[in-house]
């Protein structure tokens, strides 16, 4: 399977404990996500026929990993809208678990950072108080 260029990646947060948000670009990066997570990604057209277009995106998310923190670990899905801007539709551990609600929260600010606007301005970041804080229940979005 083609996968087009990652809309973007990145790394947030502190250098000592980052989170880190790495795009699967190969369809063999694809697979062995979906089975090391034990979710439908490699397996579902829903998910690799827009990523083959160019009009989602699958990246790995990770964070933790230290002695005295154990790993977290995601797969999070971006769509392109029509607008061009990209958006965070699902977000899911191992086996579809819900990720901690900071963890979403902090990737869904990462997209929001990263992505252009659906505003006229396209390209311009989001002010803090453009961000969207979301309620626990509109955090996680299974596979």
């Amino acid at each position: 399977m083609r996968v087009p260029q990652p809309p973007f990646e990145g790394t947030v947060g502190e250098p000592r404990m980052p989170l880190v948000i790495r795009p699967l670009m190969t369809g063999q990066a694809i697979f062995d996500h979906s089975i090391a997570m034990q979710n439908c990604l490699a397996h579902s057209r829903t998910h690799l026929r827009p990523i083959s277009k160019g009009q989602a995106a699958a990246y790995e998310v990770r964070w933790g990993g230290t002695t005295d923190l154990p790993e977290t670990r995601c797969t999070a899905f971006l769509r392109r809208t029509k607008s061009g801007a990209w958006q965070l539709t699902e977000i899911a551990g191992v086996r579809n678990a819900q990720p901690p609600d900071w963890l979403t929260q902090k990737v869904w600010n990462w997209v929001m950072e990263c992505s252009p606007t659906a505003r006229g301005d396209l390209g311009k970041l989001p002010t803090p108080s453009e961000r969207a804080v979301l309620e626990p229940d509109q955090l996680w979005i299974p596979f």
